[in-house]
């Protein structure tokens, strides 16, 4: 139902947009590519997984990774900023965050979530603190991210 109401905002808007994936692993993707049509909005998307991609593909700055963590409002805005521009789209969704099983190097707890999008000259950003499995974690996540998209077209 929501990805309908998407769909709808993007067409009489005639938004492109892209995403920048990291914990979610290409399962936003996947969902949004899951309705027929999308690619006519959807321009793709990115997984980056390891700090390494996003440092030397998207050249999101060292610094502010090890100033504020790879899970970070400050990097999930980086990084939507970055897929905006290598994209070329109106709009990039980018998402980092721990979905487990453990608590990694940066100490993020598990279910800590930060996503960010740049849409045009606007940036927004969210924080999540989700409990579940691994999966469930991330298939909430992308719930959340559809709808922030479907708040900002709105």
């Amino acid at each position: 139902m929501k990805n309908k109401i998407l769909y709808k905002l993007l067409q009489e808007k005639k938004i492109t947009f892209g995403a920048i994936e990291s914990m979610t692993g290409g399962l936003f993707s996947k969902t949004i590519t899951d309705l027929p049509g999308i690619s006519s909005f959807f321009k793709g998307a990115l997984i980056a997984y390891q700090e390494e991609t996003k440092t030397n593909i998207l050249k999101i700055n060292k610094d502010l990774i090890n100033k504020y963590g790879v899970v970070s409002k400050e990097v999930a805005v980086a990084l939507a900023k970055a897929g905006q521009k290598y994209l070329n789209v109106h709009l990039c969704i980018a998402i980092t965050g721990n979905a487990g099983p453990s608590v990694e190097k940066d100490q993020k707890e598990i279910g800590e979530v930060y996503y960010a999008i740049s849409y045009l000259e606007k940036f927004y950003s969210y924080e999540l603190k989700l409990v579940g499995q691994r999966n469930k974690i991330r298939e909430k996540t992308v719930k959340k991210m559809i709808e922030s998209i479907i708040s900002i077209l709105s």
